[in-house]
């Protein structure tokens, strides 16, 4: 007993106000209006209290009040996916319906990671592995469910802190699950010191634990100086990094006058639209062109409809002749409506010569019912101005299994129309400068109702333009070389090796319990 209350009053306690705190620092730890210090303390939080359960039944507690808290808190974040541009009770649904399933990952996450700490005591564990779980289950099974979601790559932790760029450029090495790993293991580490530096009820005389018969005080060890040196040198280690990646991105040495920095650019126009007809986009093109001198013209997604195969036939030798005559490169989108289910396409050419036609590969769920999915491809071609050119639609680039065939094909330059609703903008733009960094490519991206802009591999924004319909506008595209990352080469490796670790130690933890012929309590 405790000041004469039981200590499974203590125990509801604590479950009641974590409960509360994870849902609130949940609110705001991904989505939309996501601060990355809430996402780190939430995961120091959830971390810290996944070591308190002492038994089956608060085990199973505990894992629901956190499952509820997280999922609820993450709805919120992600409140307003699907308003385009009411809130309705059915887009309302649906966003807390996703967010609820992608909150599944965290289950098996809160389960093993007590598991582990109670396996720490049976002294069968070593003592790293107790803030090495939550991150390599979080990590791992994030990396799954993202493999296999038809959204891609949509509520993922680690998005959250594009904004941190010391940090953010790990993702050139390991993907956005690098950055989630991190997180969740420095804050995982920080709150195991908090937990064993608070008072230890389980060899406190005073206190009667209820049902711990089987768990002997844990002897204090001299392995956390040892992890506390390894953390340190990890941190440092990944802070240089990417400090070093983003202060000089023209690897030129030493101190060098912008003369001799600044990339090559050349001028291109963004040109807004959604439904516009075949005339007035050759207009705004040719006017782009000519008046303008843009050296690359990008139209945003689906900026005409085309309901015959004659507009189909007139709009793209029109703008091969623009092409021609002006000696630009071009990406064109456009709606087909005939022939069959509906595509969703761009057309890339060059000095009036078609380079590809690609087909949108990933059409987003619900909202493009009716559109026909392309070829799981990325297509690429060489361009006389910017090297190998490649393209993609706006939601085909929330998907980095998929992008990362650009990677491999050494892409200079990716071009992404888009169009986007609601408040998703800054965070798909996010999203699609994620994968600039990731595959060692610069972006230009062209976007009705959201951030249009041109990213660079080492997270530059060389330009960003927050427009609406029927308007354009101009940025300087930068003419560099690919660049090699390991990500491009592999992928996501680091995922799929937490994903693994996690797997290989819950079937140890399985055997070792079996072999010891006993039940925890």
């Amino acid at each position: 007993r405790v000041h004469g209350g039981t200590f499974v009053d203590v125990m509801k306690l604590a479950l009641f106000v974590g409960g509360f705190l994870v849902f609130v620092l949940s609110c705001f730890s991904a989505g939309f209006q996501a601060l990355p210090i809430f996402c780190w303390l939430q995961n120091a939080l959830i971390s810290f209290m996944v070591r308190m359960p002492q038994t089956k039944s608060q085990l199973f507690a505990f894992t629901v009040v956190l499952y509820l808290s997280f999922a609820f808190g993450v709805s919120i974040g992600y409140l307003g996916i699907f308003n385009d541009p009411n809130w309705t009770a059915e887009n309302v649904a649906g966003a807390m319906a996703y967010c609820f399933m992608i909150s599944l990952l965290m289950v098996p996450c809160l389960v093993l990671s007590t598991i582990v700490e109670w396996a720490h005591f049976k002294h069968f564990l070593p003592h790293h592995f107790r803030y090495l779980i939550f991150p390599i289950t979080w990590t791992g099974a994030q990396t799954v469910m993202f493999y296999v979601s038809p959204v891609g790559s949509w509520g993922h932790q680690g998005y959250t802190f594009f904004s941190f760029g010391s940090l953010y450029e790990l993702v050139s090495l390991t993907g956005v699950a690098g950055v989630t790993f991190f997180v969740a293991w420095t804050a995982s580490f920080a709150s195991l010191q908090l937990f064993e530096a608070a008072p230890n009820v389980m060899s406190d005389p005073n206190v009667e634990v209820l049902n711990y018969k089987w768990m002997p005080p844990s002897p204090r060890s001299t392995e956390p100086n040892l992890s506390l040196r390894l953390f340190v040198a990890i941190v440092v280690a990944v802070f240089l990094y990417g400090d070093i990646r983003a202060l000089n991105p023209q690897v030129t040495f030493f101190q060098k006058s912008v003369d001799d920095t600044a990339p090559k650019t050349l001028q291109g126009s963004c040109l807004l639209g959604t439904t516009e007809s075949v005339d007035s986009m050759l207009s705004k093109t040719t006017h782009h062109a000519q008046s303008i001198g843009s050296k690359v013209i990008l139209w945003s997604e689906t900026a005409a409809h085309l309901k015959h195969e004659s507009d189909k036939e007139r709009l793209l030798e029109g703008m091969r002749n623009i092409s021609s005559q002006f000696q630009i490169l071009i990406g064109v989108t456009y709606q087909e409506e005939f022939g069959g289910p509906m595509k969703n396409m761009l057309t890339v050419m060059e000095d009036g010569k078609d380079l590809f036609d690609y087909q949108k590969a990933h059409p987003v769920p619900e909202v493009e019912k009716g559109v026909q999915p392309g070829p799981d491809v990325v297509k690429t071609a060489s361009s006389r101005m910017f090297g190998r050119v490649s393209g993609a639609i706006c939601f085909d680039l929330d998907f980095p299994n998929f992008i990362q065939q650009a990677g491999r094909k050494n892409v200079d330059l990716m071009l992404q129309p888009s169009w986007t609703w609601g408040p998703i903008r800054q965070l798909h733009a996010h999203m699609a400068a994620t994968r600039a960094m990731e595959n060692g490519f610069n972006l230009f991206r062209c976007s009705s109702f959201g951030v249009s802009g041109t990213f660079g591999t080492y997270q530059q924004t060389f330009a960003s333009y927050e427009g609406l319909v029927s308007t354009g506008y101009i940025a300087q595209i930068p003419v560099t070389s690919h660049v090699t990352t390991l990500y491009s080469a592999v992928g996501e490796w680091f995922g799929w090796l937490c994903f693994s670790v996690a797997v290989v130690l819950a079937a140890f933890l399985t055997y070792r319990w079996v072999k010891l012929g006993r039940s925890v309590h």
